[in-house]
């Protein structure tokens, strides 16, 4: 029987390419992309998605200011400033205001960066952007409903010295230690009007 040449399969598409985790293709005022992963079917991550745009000042000649989120942003601010002071289009009133507010910008800024820093060095997860929203009542992006697991996001076990003991007994006892509720004595779980009485009573 002669042989027949046997071609290779394709390579299956992925169904939805969109959910492929992907990077925000924000471009920063330095040129620097934006690290963040973007959300579902968007080119930005959250942040760029609504933020991107720059606001309006009503400032002629200078009626744009660009999201103040890193240094370099802030240093436009401040130089597009300056060059409307000696163009004597930006008055020293307007100035001043402009000036505080890149202080403060540039004092969250380090915040920022203090932040990540320390939950780096305490190997704590540096909270990243949502990718996902859905819509409220009022049109306004919620983010997806899961469980609250503490302010740190991540599960934090709790010590039970009731437990401890009993687990202790089953080992002196020679008797299986429970792994799951349903393993531990009936006798143990406390009725309804038991949980809501009062401990100092």
């Amino acid at each position: 029987m002669p042989e027949t040449e046997s071609t290779p399969a394709a390579e299956p598409k992925p169904a939805n390419p969109m959910k492929k985790s992907r990077q925000c293709r924000f471009i920063k005022t330095s040129g620097e992309q934006c690290r963040s992963e973007a959300m579902t079917g968007n080119h930005y991550c959250f942040s760029h998605k609504y933020n991107r745009k720059p606001t309006f000042t009503g400032v002629r000649g200078y009626d744009r200011v660009a999201f103040l989120e890193d240094a370099a942003s802030i240093q436009l601010a401040l130089s597009q400033t300056m060059q409307g002071l000696l163009d004597r289009i930006v008055d020293h009133h307007t100035a001043r205001a402009v000036f505080y507010g890149c202080s403060v910008a540039a004092s969250l800024v380090r915040l920022d960066f203090a932040r990540e820093r320390w939950l780096t060095e305490n190997k704590q997860p540096i909270p990243g952007q949502v990718t996902e929203t859905t819509k409220a009542e009022d049109s306004e992006p919620l983010a997806p409903e899961k469980e609250y697991r503490g302010p740190t996001g991540v599960f934090e076990p709790q010590w039970s010295w009731s437990k401890y003991l009993y687990e202790r007994d089953c080992e002196e006892l020679g008797q299986i230690k429970p792994t799951c509720a349903a393993d531990f004595p009936a006798s143990g779980w406390l009725t309804e009007d038991e949980i809501k009485e009062d401990p100092q009573d």
